[in-house]
Parts: structure tokens; C-alpha cells; sequence
């Protein structure tokens, strides 16, 4: 069955009313709020409710909404809570470097899936050599204590192990350079020995500033010795 509301208001003023009272004389007021004070005291003028039919389904309507509403106000009641705790652990950790969070995380997955780390330093080393390799194809000298240096700056990102794992293969690889130095290309000792030095002292930056940043870019991180010429697609 239909309920009533009141669609509107009408205002009613006697036939002898007053100036003020006349001007407002069958005036429509959709709201209550809408209606203005009496004009003066003792006032005679009426208020007449014009009731409006409300079907059954703007009334499920209007009772959806009213839980809705109940519904908005119990979630922003949790949402308070939530950012009062999101507040509080913000505060409470405020001092903690987001380094340290990724380093330790970094630490654990290199420990718990060694084999995988194995795998991703050496794909790491590879791609670095290739890297080089293409570098110097297009002329760029200089470029080799870079990629010593960012191979194991991103090595040692991936992880506590991935920062041994390249120490282990750049020491082989200094190992090899060495006797081919040496006797192959026929140098001098003390000239094999300055370039091993060299290729240690950029592989081991690379490490301490891949364990030390290990969310922010090696490019970025060695660009001291990137040299000025290389284009940004061999960083």
C-alpha cells in the first residue's frame, strides 16, 4: 500500500491581511526549510501540507539507502581505525631505511633459492659482458672497469649470496685475465698486475654500492666511471 509524504508546502494569508503577509499568500515551499519566520507577531496566516503518493519501490529505495548509509558510516568507522594503526606503525617505524627493509629481503630469498641465485649473477656477468662487448664495437674505449663494476653492483643487489657468488667469478675471471696478460698478449708484470688491481678495485665498488643501494640503479650508482660517450641504452 502507497504512504504519504508531504510534497510541498502552501502558504495561506486571510483576505484582510497585511502587506507582508499578502506578498506571500499562496506561495509554494518545497522544504520546510524553505519557509520564512511569520511576518509579525499574532500572525494569522496558515501553513496547508500538500501530500504526494511515495510507491512501494521508491520505498525499498529509500530503505536501501537508509542501510547504505548505516553501511557507509559502521566502513568509515573501521577506515578510522585502520589509519589510526597505519598512523602508528608509520610513526613507529619512521626511522627505518627502506635500504635495510630491501637488503635483508634481498638476504633471505638469495639464502633460501641459492640455485637461483646462481643462475641470476651469472645471466647477470653475461649481460654485462655482451653489453661491453657491443660497446666497444661502437668504438668506446674505457668501458670495461664500467661493466666490472655494474655486473657486480647488481649482483650484490640480488642478495647477500649473489654479492659472493660475484666475488667468486670475478676473482676467476682475474685469474684467467691474468695468465693471458701475462703470456699471451705478452705484458709486463708489473703492467698485468696494475690492470688486475684496477679490475679489482672497480669490481669491489661495484659490490659495496650494490649491497650498500640495492634499490637504486647501478648505472646510476657508477656513473663516475661511465664514460661519457656511452649511449643510455648500454648503461
Amino acid at each position: 500500500m502507497d504512504e504519504k509524504i508531504i510534497e510541498k508546502y502552501i502558504w495561506g494569508s486571510s483576505d484582510n491581511a497585511c502587506a507582508a503577509c499578502g506578498e506571500l499568500d499562496e506561495k509554494e515551499f518545497k522544504t520546510i526549510e524553505e519557509i520564512p519566520d511569520k511576518p509579525h507577531p499574532n500572525c494569522k496566516c496558515i501553513l496547508r501540507e500538500v501530500e504526494g503518493e511515495v510507491c512501494d519501490y521508491c520505498i525499498e529505495c529509500l530503505d536501501k539507502m537508509e542501510e547504505m548509509i548505516g553501511d557507509a558510516e559502521s566502513l568509515k568507522f573501521e577506515v578510522e581505525i585502520e589509519i589510526n594503526d597505519i598512523e602508528r606503525i608509520e610513526e613507529e617505524y619512521s626511522g627505518i631505511d627502506l635500504d635495510d627493509v630491501v637488503r635483508l629481503l634481498n638476504d633471505i630469498r638469495s639464502l633460501i633459492n641459492p640455485f637461483y641465485t646462481l643462475s641470476r649473477t651469472i645471466g647477470i656477468f653475461i649481460s654485462n659482458y655482451f653489453a661491453l662487448l657491443e660497446a666497444q664495437e661502437q668504438g668506446l674505449g674505457g668501458t670495461d672497469k664500467y661493466y666490472h663494476a655494474k655486473a657486480n653492483c647488481e649482483a650484490a643487489q640480488k642478495g647477500i649470496l649473489g654479492s659472493k657468488i660475484a666475488e667468486g667469478l670475478s676473482n676467476l675471471k682475474e685469474l684467467a685475465d691474468y695468465y693471458d696478460n701475462l703470456y699471451v698478449e705478452k705484458k709486463t708484470l708489473e703492467e698485468t698486475l696494475k690492470d688486475s688491481d684496477e679490475d679489482q678495485e672497480a669490481n669491489r665498488e661495484g659490490r659495496d654500492l650494490g649491497r650498500k643501494y640495492p634499490t637504486k640503479s647501478p648505472g646510476e650508482l657508477l656513473k663516475h666511471r661511465r664514460p661519457d660517450k656511452l649511449k643510455e641504452k648500454y648503461w
